[in-house]
């Protein structure tokens, strides 16, 4: 297993998750931690909420790592049935 900060081991996760449960990524670092299971979890038909506290790829505008980050948003984005930003401004970022 990696760091916890890259990283976790999902199969116990995955063996939890049945068909319509309901998974939540709180915020950038549990999805990127979850980041090898997204696509098992929408295989068994679970239902992917993304709280969004930061628009992450303003608020790591200056990391070296600011081309994952956006990507990676932009995937969770497009792969979670619901998406709840914190702010109304961060809303529209995302909607673009």
């Amino acid at each position: 297993m990696d760091s916890l900060t890259i990283a976790c081991d999902c199969r116990h996760l995955l063996k939890l998750v049945k068909e319509d449960d309901i998974v939540v990524l709180d915020g950038f670092n549990s999805a990127v931690m979850l980041k090898g299971a997204i696509n098992q979890l929408r295989e068994k038909n679970a239902k992917l909420i993304y709280l969004a506290h930061n628009f992450e790829p303003e608020y790591f505008a200056n990391c070296i790592f600011k081309h994952f980050i956006g990507n990676y948003e932009k995937l969770l984005v497009n792969t979670c049935h619901l998406v709840l930003a914190a702010t109304a401004r961060d809303a529209k970022l995302y909607t673009k």
